[in-house]
């Protein structure tokens, strides 16, 4: 009755004390299992060591053990759930892989996103159907945008294409919509890598003049956010698109800086995408290329420039700086992302299935983009979804179109909160266009 109570008790303070670590922020199930141990441990090592009463210090070092172990699953249960449960968009595989990865399974979750995201080098051969972008985008013109003319921007020429091009490839197509009279974003394709041709890498033009970025922090990113961790109502009659931004904080040496709060400090050197209160965004190295002035609004970093100068840095070919992340990553055929930027101001983004982080930088580079900078990559990561309101709907109800039908994200992605940061892009509304 006594080693009873005895146990009981000992349960009561574990899990006592892994709900105040928990509430503490610290990692909980670490501290279950230390605390399991070191308690029933002590018990046992303290007990008499008379031999008429080591089968019982055995018995009931056992059963002490067997707790700890039910203490720490359940401590793992209730905090796999608190995952699963959290607020904020994503699938229960991306709940699962952020959940391993905080609790010191880096290396597992590692050879897993290996072995299931990447496959060996992409034949030569035919592009398949739905890796070519969704150039028949319907955009309607927002109500009260001037229709005036204005001095039109608009995407250069696509150069070095590779022989024997496809139907379509580095043709700039605009979609309907319009701000000042003319498309705000356009649409095309190249193929980067020369010695894979049925690699493409789509892309979005949008104008600088017409369109405007804002930087949405996910649920995940703790505090409470303008658009709440997702596009607002009052805000979708002039959305045009939505992307994804970067890696996690935690995987990366840089930081965000949104809505008057550096939450993670922004860091010399890292490849930063700019936004201002008047002008357009920019791209640079933080601290030399883009810096810190009463304008900026927001300001989200993601690893070194793959651009610079026009140039895809020389690095990427050795892979041994390591500003990339981990070389593997680097080689690896996957789904990736990124966001350019052109000499007259232009915001371009580029996704693909089976880019290396060299023929991501090259898409760039064939597209005219001056600075440049990855986003995120793997699986559902990559997403660019068009919005165009939907017919017959009210003022708030808007259609998803992915930038390419084998994007794994869905179309309305981002219209509902989500646990990961992104981008919106919109156009100035009545009055401010």
């Amino acid at each position: 009755m006594l080693g009873l109570a005895r146990s009981v008790g000992i349960i009561a303070v574990i899990v006592v004390t892994a709900v105040v670590v928990r509430q503490l922020g610290f990692d909980s199930i670490p501290t279950v299992l230390l605390a399991s141990i070191v308690a029933f441990g002590a018990i046992t090592v303290t007990r008499p060591k008379r031999a008429r009463h080591r089968q019982r210090a055995v018995r009931f070092g056992t059963t002490g053990l067997g707790v700890a172990l039910l203490v720490g699953l359940a401590a793992s249960t209730w905090s796999y759930v608190g995952y699963q449960t959290a607020p904020g968009s994503a699938t229960t595989a991306v709940r699962t892989s952020d959940w391993m990865r905080d609790h010191h399974m880096n290396a597992i979750v590692d050879r897993l996103e290996q072995t299931l995201f990447s496959g060996p080098a992409p034949a030569d051969g035919r592009v398949a159907a739905g890796q070519l972008p969704s150039l028949s985008i319907t955009h309607r013109t927002s109500p009260g945008h001037s229709d005036s003319t204005g001095s039109a921007l608009m995407p250069a020429p696509v150069a070095d294409l590779i022989d024997h091009h496809l139907q379509g490839e580095g043709h700039w197509t605009p979609s309907t919509r319009r701000a000042n009279g003319r498309p705000v974003d356009y649409a095309t394709f190249v193929r980067p890598d020369p010695t894979h041709t049925n690699v493409v890498a789509s892309a979005v033009w949008f104008d600088p003049q017409g369109t405007r970025i804002t930087y949405v922090p996910g649920t995940k990113q703790k505090g409470t956010w303008a658009w709440g961790s997702g596009i607002p109502t009052a805000k979708r009659p002039d959305l045009v698109a939505a992307f994804n931004s970067g890696f996690k904080f935690k995987d990366i040496p840089g930081g965000y800086q949104t809505e008057g709060r550096t939450p993670v400090p922004l860091v010399d050197g890292q490849a930063s995408l700019v936004l201002h209160a008047h002008g357009p965004a920019d791209i640079g190295s933080w601290g030399s290329e883009v810096k810190m002035t009463s304008d900026v609004i927001s300001v989200r970093q993601n690893l070194a420039l793959l651009v610079d100068h026009g140039k895809q840095d020389p690095g990427l070919a050795s892979t041994e700086k390591g500003l990339w992340g981990k070389r593997r990553w680097q080689n690896q055929y996957t789904n990736r992302s990124g966001i350019g930027v052109t000499s007259d101001h232009a915001l371009v983004y580029v996704a693909g299935s089976n880019l290396t982080t060299r023929s991501l930088a090259d898409a760039f580079v064939k597209l005219g983009c001056v600075r440049a900078m990855e986003l995120d990559i793997h699986a559902t990561n990559p997403t660019l979804n068009f919005f165009s309101l939907t017919p017959g709907g009210g003022r708030g109800d808007v259609t998803g179109t992915k930038l390419y039908p084998a994007m794994t994200s869905s179309a309305d992605r981002f219209l509902v909160p989500d646990q990961r940061d992104f981008f919106a892009v919109t156009v100035p509304g009545p009055g401010r266009g």
